[in-house]
């Protein structure tokens, strides 16, 4: 009996999922650009299969313009000229297609320093003149998103310090309606970001800012077609801001959300212990009506990640990301799946020239169609389109650690009196575990330098310091060093 639970408890340590690869094309520059960069591409298709992309083209000499390029199924058919403002730039473009094959696309243009929202359409072989969407008496316009429901009516959503959205529909504009109304002198909107279900139900999401602690969270809000629901908290981690967000709907009107979260940890800099900020990517989901916990799908170890974009594969969702390493060592993409509720983290191991900003989505027969392009830091930059699926032969079993078992965790976290520790160890090493405040000063010692067997450890802190002495209530950190480097860290809270 007792080797029966000797061995369920072994393998509760594990968990098999299934890892599978990608088969990409060579990647085909479609912007042909002699100088200047081509910059955030945004990429769609139509119901007959036809691709669409529009960038923007960034020259010192001139205003920033609008490029548009199509494939027919068989060839790239060239880049047309979309727009171009005579003084001012042109930027952030976002396309995409409804039912009938019609072409909906917004973009900013920046008049000086101060922003305003159009829109465009494509009916057949004609785009119609630019309709202005955002109104000058509101300030600046910066960052938008743009839907279409199933009756062909553009909804357009903006940011200008609340957030606002129109309807645009049989060449009719709607009024002006303001989704947030805040209190702008404590707090500012950014970044909405919007999906439509089948039923014509509109999921919007936006970060509100605290220009007090100038932080900024994550929020949700619905529309059923008559009126916006309440805004619902989605992040709030440790008074630590969100920033970029994406988020798309499975086949079940379930809502899948990624972003990039902000964290500290106490790290090494000169010798000396120091709180450094970095970002990873989070994600959450929204079942039945209820937020899932924050979980951090990309840890990469010692980087950044950023940017990502989500849609589903599969039946699950797949995240692009892109990573920048702490020791400026350069950037990678990398990818992150979702098979039976545990995340699969790869680098994306494509070819490309380009390096930066990138759009993507996923097609009815499971092809991933992304174009990408260039950060402005060389003399010029192209946009590369590229499409590939998952290799059949490479999807095999792989046995993992739970994510809890490979990182440094506490719980409970707050706590008030005394915290469980707990950490595993690949491989035996010389460890320590320490408590620091939130100047750096060393609390406790937990572990001093000790040689560790591979395997689960667990500790406890009873919020006593090195002195005997009990500790106030705050912010600590808990730090775990192999060899005398720090390897990993984590922000808890004593609340008495």
């Amino acid at each position: 009996m007792k080797y029966i639970i000797f061995i369920m408890l072994l393998f509760s340590q594990f968990n098999f999922v299934q890892s599978q690869d990608f088969q990409w094309e060579v990647p085909v520059k479609i912007s042909n650009n002699p100088k200047g960069w081509c910059i955030s591409p945004t990429i769609c298709d139509d119901v007959n299969g036809n691709l669409y992309v529009v960038f923007s083209h960034y020259n010192l000499n001139e205003s920033q313009r609008l490029y548009f390029n199509w494939f027919d199924g068989k060839n790239w058919q060239g880049i047309d000229t979309l727009y171009q403002h005579q003084n001012y730039d042109v930027y952030s473009p976002k396309i995409l297609s409804d039912l009938k094959n019609n072409l909906h696309l917004s973009f900013e243009i920046a008049y000086g320093e101060y922003g305003r929202l159009y829109y465009m359409g494509k009916e057949n072989e004609n785009w119609s003149t630019p309709v202005q969407i955002s109104e000058d008496s509101l300030g600046s316009t910066h960052g938008h998103d743009i839907v279409v429901d199933n009756f062909g009516k553009v909804h357009i959503f903006f940011n200008a310090d609340d957030i606002y959205y129109r309807v645009y529909y049989d060449s009719i504009l709607s009024n002006i309606i303001n989704i947030t109304n805040l209190d702008l002198e404590q707090y500012k909107t950014l970044s909405p970001k919007a999906v439509i279900d089948s039923e014509n139900n509109i999921y919007l999401t936006y970060q509100i800012k605290n220009d007090l602690n100038n932080v900024s969270d994550l929020f949700f809000s619905k529309y059923d077609g008559q009126v916006w629901s309440d805004p619902i908290g989605i992040t709030e981690i440790d008074d630590l801001s969100c920033w970029y967000q994406a988020m798309t709907l499975d086949s079940e009107n379930n809502l899948h959300i990624v972003w990039d979260q902000q964290l500290t940890k106490l790290d090494t800099v000169l010798g000396n212990p120091t709180i450094v900020s970095y970002k990873q990517v989070y994600y959450a989901n929204n079942v039945a009506g209820k937020w899932s916990p924050p979980d951090n799908i990309s840890k990469i170890p010692n980087s950044s990640s950023i940017m990502p974009k989500i849609k589903i594969y599969k039946n699950n969702p797949i995240v692009f990301f892109e990573i920048f390493y702490e020791d400026i060592s350069g950037q990678d993409k990398y990818y992150a799946h979702r098979v039976t509720d545990e995340w699969v983290v790869k680098k994306w191991d494509v070819e490309f020239n380009t390096t930066k900003f990138f759009d993507f989505f996923i097609d009815s027969s499971e092809l991933i169609h992304i174009a990408t392009c260039s950060q402005p830091i060389t003399q010029r930059g192209d946009v590369e389109y590229v499409k590939g699926n998952a290799d059949p032969s490479s999807i095999k079993p792989i046995i993992r650690y739970s994510s809890h078992d490979l990182h440094l965790k506490n719980y409970p976290n707050p706590f008030n009196n005394k915290t469980k520790i707990h950490f595993y160890l690949d491989k035996s090493d010389n460890i320590e575990v320490k408590i620091f405040d939130i100047n750096c000063k060393l609390v406790k010692i937990i572990v001093s330098n000790q040689r560790l067997n591979a395997g689960m450890h667990l500790y406890y802190w009873d919020a006593i310091n090195n002195h005997g002495k009990e500790v106030s209530s705050g912010i600590y950190f808990l730090v775990i060093l192999r060899n005398s480097e720090i390897v990993n860290s984590r922000k808890i809270i004593l609340f008495k």
